[in-house]
């Protein structure tokens, strides 16, 4: 690994708790914008060029988040954020891109990105993202048998859900849909993802079905259905709780 490539950049007056960034970036004007940004932001940062440089870094490093440019030489942004994923450690993931078609957009929340950001974009907007994947991570406590999110908790003992410690009622099929999106909290899910989930592989039904039990869902959890801030659609893909 090319120490020209690949450096180690401390915020002032560093403290443990300070959240740490790793940012991927090959143009070397947009990777230190990026850097300085974070680093004013009250980031600790790394910083290397490529795919194959940032993978072999995660191996020995661990990061708080990760700011992955799509169009990368080598590995790109794509298969990095799919690796980054197979390995099962909780990282934020932003995707930076140029490109404006949606499909590309769609495609990298499908790999596991959290959130993604085109080119070019704003200081303050790259550091308000970073801090809002970051809290999402925070609010999100899952462990063997609870989920919880917000004011909202899921217990799989029991198989209920709350919502300000009031019982939500939800049926089975909605529990488990209410469960894979809290478990994935900041992740896209596929509407295919989710029939699976909640009915099967083998289910050959419409996935119109699965936009009614949202609804219901909906009228559950939401404050208000009509504006919901819990459970999003992503369009042209399916849903995202956060």
């Amino acid at each position: 690994m090319s120490s020209e490539t690949l450096k180690v950049v401390d915020a002032p007056e560093v403290h443990d708790r300070l959240p740490t960034a790793l940012v991927v970036e090959d143009e070397i004007v947009t990777r230190t914008k990026i850097v300085r940004t974070l680093i004013r932001g009250n980031f600790q940062v790394a910083e290397c060029s490529t795919g194959e440089e940032a993978l072999a870094l995660l191996e020995t490093r661990a990061f708080d988040l990760i700011i992955l440019d799509l169009l990368l030489p080598g590995i790109d942004g794509f298969e990095v954020c799919k690796r980054i994923r197979a390995s099962g450690k909780d990282r934020g993931v932003i995707m930076l891109t140029k490109l404006g078609d949606l499909k590309d957009v769609v495609r990298g929340l499908a790999t596991g990105a959290d959130d993604y950001i085109i080119k070019p974009f704003r200081p303050e907007e790259l550091v308000a993202r970073a801090n809002a994947v970051l809290r999402r991570e925070r609010e999100m406590i899952i462990n063997a048998s609870m989920v919880k999110f917000r004011n909202l908790r899921i217990e799989f003992q029991t198989q209920k859900g709350y919502k300000d410690g009031q019982d939500l009622n939800l049926t089975p099929k909605e529990f488990v849909l209410l469960s894979q999106l809290c478990g994935n909290i900041g992740r896209p899910l596929s509407r295919a993802e989710l029939v699976s989930h909640v009915w099967g592989e083998n289910h050959h039904g419409s996935e119109k079905s699965l936009d009614v039990f949202i609804a219901r869902l909906r009228r559950k959890v939401e404050d208000d259905p009509n504006a919901p801030s819990f459970i999003h659609t992503v369009r042209g893909f399916g849903y995202v709780c956060g």
